[in-house]
């Protein structure tokens, strides 16, 4: 947890300047041809969701040496193929690396947004770090265009008995999805406003969920604790109350939090990272 601190740092230099800390050229790919979309810590890796500028395919999930400038090892494809082509074909891989997130089980979870043209459906494929061959612990892909628009992916730090549960803000939805792996089933948290659209989430340890409005620019919070402990049906859809707490500087993009629980957005626009005040 001590990295969450870092991260928002280098999340700030990429917004200026991306994938700043790390040379792909061992991937045939050259700067200017690629932008960082997202990135996770597990230990001394760093994962990074990047997006092609060009019409070439990419791998689009790299996994590079944390810090950046260790010579541990070098940067390359996750989980291992240079196209993103699995054994299946294409679609079988990593086709778009949107977001990651790492879980307290040392899971990488991965939301992949699949192609624009609807040949690879997107999907979410669940990584084992601590496994060096055939890590790949389970994938969902999505059936529904509109659950397949994930924008932000968060993880729940206490689970739920033995069951890890994500977050997950929809596109254009005052909606959030919530996807339990050892259950394999999806239900949502929807609030009865449904001007919001919330795009982004994070989940202190505390037990309070905050969850960003990007139409309105303005931050709420609801607590998780009652719904720890419900048991939810497949598909289920249930109402939660949530609290406006304050209107952000500007558009925010990813929500961090440090060792000391203390609430940080970055705002690309100004390459900015600000501190929010939780009290």
């Amino acid at each position: 947890m001590g990295f969450r601190v870092n991260l928002s740092i280098f999340l700030l230099i990429f917004s200026v300047n991306p994938l700043w800390g790390w040379c792909l050229k061992n991937l045939g790919m050259q700067e200017g041809d690629y932008e960082l979309l997202h990135l996770s810590l597990y230990k001394f890796r760093a994962f990074l969701s990047i997006r092609s500028n060009s019409e070439g395919r990419i791998a689009t999930l790299i996994e590079a040496p944390w810090p950046e400038n260790s010579l541990s090892f070098a940067t390359r494809p996750f989980p291992g193929s240079v196209n993103g082509e699995g054994e299946e074909g294409v679609c079988q891989g990593i086709v778009q690396s949107w977001r990651t997130a790492v879980d307290t089980k040392g899971r990488l979870w991965v939301v992949d947004r699949g192609d624009a043209d609807g040949v690879c459906p997107p999907k979410i494929v669940i990584f084992n770090l601590r496994k060096t061959w055939k890590s790949e612990v389970h994938r969902h892909v999505f059936t529904n265009a509109t659950e397949g628009l994930i924008t932000s992916l968060t993880i729940d730090p206490q689970p739920h008995g033995s069951f890890t549960r994500a977050y997950l803000t929809l596109r254009g939805s005052n909606c959030i999805a919530v996807y339990s792996l050892e259950e394999k089933k999806f239900w949502t948290l929807c609030t009865k406003s449904t001007p919001l659209q919330f795009t982004e989430t994070i989940i202190l340890p505390t037990g309070i969920l905050y969850l960003y409005d990007g139409t309105q620019n303005i931050l709420h919070a609801t607590d998780l604790h009652t719904l720890r402990k419900k048991e939810f049906h497949v598909n289920e859809a249930f109402l939660i109350q949530t609290v406006p707490i304050g209107n952000l500087l500007g558009h925010a993009r990813s929500l961090l939090i440090d060792t000391q629980n203390s609430l940080y957005y970055i705002i690309p626009r100004f390459g900015a990272v600000v501190k929010w005040n939780i009290e």
